[in-house]
């Protein structure tokens, strides 16, 4: 990865499920977005408030590339 991509953390993707941000505004200054595979376990046992937030990030994760977590990828 370089600093043109970005991994969302679950915060991110909890908060786009509750429509609080825009993914279109959190995506425009990357060339790729991708979500890994410990925020993705982590959101998928979040309790959400209505039926309709899990529906959305369920969208929001199977349009982006799961990536694991590892030292390439933090530095």
């Amino acid at each position: 990865m370089n600093g043109t991509d970005v991994v969302l953390d679950a915060n991110v993707l909890i908060y786009l499920s509750k429509t609080l941000l825009d993914f279109d505004e959190i995506r425009a200054p990357y060339s790729r977005v991708w979500v890994s595979s410990v925020a993705y376990m982590e959101v998928l046992g979040f309790a959400f408030d209505e039926p309709e937030q899990e529906i959305r990030l369920r969208k929001f994760l199977a349009e982006l590339p799961i990536v694991q977590t590892d030292m390439t990828i933090a530095d």
